[in-house]
């Protein structure tokens, strides 16, 4: 997410909090996907989680009153090239 200023009026973290917050929201998603990891889904995990971490960062934009749409960009992922990642 590119680095803007806050409009007048809006509480903005600072950097530091800001990375502390974003890893406690990651931890937590990352915790949730743990059984999917368990049954062999875990390549998707990953990307997903990041989707997640964008679309909350959006959303906590929009709630401050910062024009900016709430939105992510998935991208198609080849079955195959999915499968070669994973370890039997």
């Amino acid at each position: 997410m590119e680095k803007t200023t806050p409009p007048k009026g809006v509480y903005w973290l600072s950097e530091n909090d800001y990375k502390k917050a974003v890893w406690s929201l990651r931890s937590s998603v990352t915790s949730l996907f743990r059984p999917l990891r368990q049954y062999g889904q875990g390549v998707y995990c990953d990307e997903a989680i990041e989707h997640i971490v964008r679309l909350c960062e959006d959303f906590g934009l929009r709630v401050r009153g910062v024009d900016h749409p709430i939105e992510t960009e998935l991208t198609a992922r080849n079955r195959y090239e999915s499968e070669r990642n994973i370890t039997y």
